[in-house]
């Protein structure tokens, strides 16, 4: 099969295969597009990153390395990247691992917006100073504002998300969930509102994604009665919940928080989420109303942790850690396998990210 310029799949591979910093280059033809996977490591000792890519395709990490959020970005795919820039305004007081880690999104105008978790519990501090930190970098500087603490209390999970009208939220638990929300790009924050609707399991991974000009969409596994499922809350700009949906159809009951990864990213129309169940990995596309689409919960490993989504116009990409091999398999528009799958010895347990290319292609970093 060859693509619309009449190359075959080799030819296409052959011709990106020189892409520096690539560690290995995987395809194949999706329809009659030639999807690729690139996995590019990080800096050495670099962990539980996040990812996204900007309104000019250019793409932005954040990273924990050596007790400190780390940002870097490359507007070349990924062949090349900027110093890093230290995203923690106080040197050595972040906390990272596993699941937990920096989390990143960039906002239209091109303004990056970090949340991050600080070691003030290892380091003893008194409560209050623990807590979510914020940051962000604005289009064109080279340092990030002031890191503040958003809560000042414990809270173990967390999310930023970014909307299209200046709108920021960081989303949180710390017994029940919890949403700051910011109008003017994250100069400020209101006060925190409790989503009274959720009954949150508060050390599993809760991520958040605008779905509207006035709709936030938080992925977040329940706790009520020990059944530990994964729901959608639909928020409004006033922090109240409009409605919730659970999305995983394999009950799981267990009387501990099981310590679970999971990631949900904005498609075109809706979102696509990724979680574990039973340390298995599942995969669903899901409509903006929060119900799940056509095939529903698709089994993705019987086997696999901290899993993430890659998802652009055309297929998707879900990725997840099996011990330290990061392991990968492709999704068509549809929701059935198109065969794409892949390992790369990662060197680390800690969970990958990872974002899709202007040309649809998917990089991951492990």
């Amino acid at each position: 099969m060859r693509d619309p310029e009449g190359r075959t799949y080799r030819e296409r591979l052959k011709m990106k295969r020189g892409i520096r910093g690539v560690i290995l280059v995987t395809g194949l033809f999706a329809g009659t597009v030639c999807a690729e996977v690139r996995v590019v490591p990080l800096p050495d000792g670099a962990i539980s990153s996040d990812a996204d890519v900007g309104a000019d395709n250019t793409i932005h990490v954040a990273y924990f390395q050596d007790d400190d959020i780390q940002y870097i970005r490359s507007d070349d795919d990924g062949r090349t990247w900027s110093r890093a820039i230290q995203v923690n305004s106080e040197s050595e007081t972040a906390s990272a691992g596993r699941f937990r880690g920096p989390d990143l999104a960039v906002a239209d105008d091109g303004r990056v917006h970090v949340i991050w978790y600080t070691s003030a519990y290892q380091r003893k501090l008194p409560k209050e100073e623990w807590g979510i930190h914020y940051a962000y970098l604005a289009p064109g500087a080279e340092a990030f504002s002031e890191g503040r603490n958003l809560n000042h209390r414990p809270s173990d999970n967390y999310s930023v998300a970014v909307g299209s009208h200046g709108q920021a939220a960081a989303v949180w638990t710390a017994a029940a969930l919890y949403v700051n929300l910011s109008m003017d790009g994250g100069e400020t924050f209101g006060d925190a509102v409790q989503v009274a609707m959720a009954d949150p399991c508060e050390c599993c991974a809760t991520r958040a994604v605008f779905t509207g000009p006035a709709e936030l969409s938080v992925f977040y596994r329940e706790k009520k009665d020990h059944i530990r499922d994964m729901h959608v809350i639909r928020v409004g700009m006033d922090g109240k919940a409009i409605d919730i949906k659970r999305l995983s159809s394999e009950p799981w009951k267990i009387e501990g928080c099981p310590m679970t990864g999971a990631d949900i990213r904005r498609t075109p129309d809706g979102t696509a989420a990724v979680w574990e169940t039973k340390r298995k990995v599942r995969f669903a596309r899901v409509n903006v109303d929060g119900t799940l689409k056509e095939p529903g919960v698709v089994a993705v490993s019987e086997k696999g942790r901290y899993p993430t989504v890659l998802a652009g116009e055309g297929d998707t990409l879900v990725g997840w850690k099996d011990g330290s091999i990061l392991r990968w398999a492709g999704y068509d528009v549809r929701g059935t396998a198109t065969g794409l799958v892949g390992s790369y010895e990662s060197g680390n347990g800690d969970r990958p990210s990872g974002v899709v290319t202007k040309d649809g292609d998917f990089v991951l970093f492990p």
